[in-house]
C-alpha cells in the first residue's frame, strides 16, 4: 500500500474467512523508529496496512486493486513496557479478526505482536473502493 520508508508488511502468513496474519518488519529508515523503539501510533499505521494487503488479496470484486482509506479507530491500547525493545528489523506479528461489512465498510480488530508480547490492539474501520477508471 506504500513505499519505502514506511511500509513494513513483508508477507501474508495466512487468510482465513475470519482471521488473517501478516509479518511486518521496519527498516532503521523507518519513520516510526525513534533508536530502534516503535513509536505507538504506528501500530495502528502497521495494522491498516496489513489490513490493505489482506483485503488485496482477498478482493472479491474481481478488480485488479483496490482504493481506501482508514476512516476509523477504537479502543486502541498500547504496551509501552513492551516497547522497550530494538525492533529495528524485528519480525512483527499482526493479527486481524474480520468484523461486519456494511457496502464498503469494512471492520478489523487488530493486534501486533512482538514474539508472544503484544505490542498494541485495538479496531480499525476501512472504505475500500474499486479505483475510478483511468481518464
Amino acid at each position: 500500500p506504500h513505499g519505502p520508508p514506511i511500509r513494513c508488511i513483508r508477507r501474508i502468513e495466512a487468510i482465513t474467512e475470519r482471521r488473517w496474519l501478516a509479518c511486518a518488519v521496519l527498516d532503521e529508515d523507518h519513520p516510526g523508529l525513534d533508536a530502534g523503539r516503535l513509536r505507538s501510533a504506528y501500530l495502528i499505521e502497521i495494522a491498516a496496512q496489513a489490513a490493505a494487503a489482506c483485503a488485496g488479496l482477498t478482493n472479491s470484486a474481481g478488480t485488479e486493486s483496490q482504493a481506501g482509506m482508514l476512516v476509523g479507530l477504537g479502543n486502541w491500547t498500547f504496551n509501552h513496557g513492551a516497547n522497550h525493545n530494538d525492533l529495528t528489523g524485528q519480525e512483527l506479528t499482526v493479527t486481524l479478526d474480520t468484523g461486519p461489512r456494511l457496502g464498503d465498510l469494512h471492520a478489523y480488530e487488530a493486534s501486533i505482536y512482538y514474539g508472544d508480547q503484544q505490542l498494541g490492539a485495538g479496531s480499525l474501520r476501512v472504505m475500500l473502493k474499486a479505483p475510478p477508471d483511468s481518464i
